[in-house]
């Protein structure tokens, strides 16, 4: 099945016809709080499973940042470099963590549009301003994140779907 990755960006054209191959990887960053890291892993495995092409950031994980590396440093250069800029609001304290809004602020300033997901059992009321002033992506609102997920190239399949909607859920 054909990649859906914004072509411009991330693919060349082959030949004359209408064949694409993918030569550039899309990086997605992921902002996430600490204790919420078990929750992110599992979000970058489902998304590199419904794209080869994705490339995902996380601050907590070891790929992202190898040892001895200045973590600031290399948090902010994830920043600058990122495609696509995603929250996870695992817990209704993350929507006040400093590194969460400072790290929306850095994407913001880019021109990135942050795709905050929102998990299940978080009142709207948590959220505060900048959050506040973002179209947030709840866990029960599915037709609205799959949209979100194939306008960055992502190819979810119902498979992949449920597996998505159960993180969401934190069963």
């Amino acid at each position: 099945m054909a990649l859906a990755v914004p072509l411009s960006r991330f693919a060349s054209r082959v030949g004359g016809g209408s064949a694409f191959f993918v030569r550039h990887r899309m990086t997605i960053f992921v902002s996430h709080s600490s204790p919420s890291a078990r929750h992110a892993v599992r979000f970058k495995e489902l998304v590199e499973k419904a794209s080869k092409a994705a490339k995902v950031f996380l601050s907590s994980d070891w790929e992202s940042i190898p040892s001895g590396s200045i973590w600031l440093q290399e948090i902010e250069r994830a920043l600058s470099e990122c495609h696509y800029f995603i929250v996870l609001v695992v817990e209704a304290d993350d929507a006040k963590r400093p590194w969460i809004n400072y790290e929306v602020g850095f994407a913001r300033g880019r021109g990135l549009l942050p795709k905050v997901i929102v998990f299940s059992g978080i009142p709207t009321d948590t959220f505060q301003y900048p959050l506040k002033g973002i179209h947030l992506l709840f866990s029960g609102d599915t037709n609205r994140w799959m949209l979100e997920f194939e306008q960055i190239g992502l190819h979810v399949t119902p498979d992949i779907q449920a597996e998505f909607a159960k993180l969401f859920e934190k069963r």
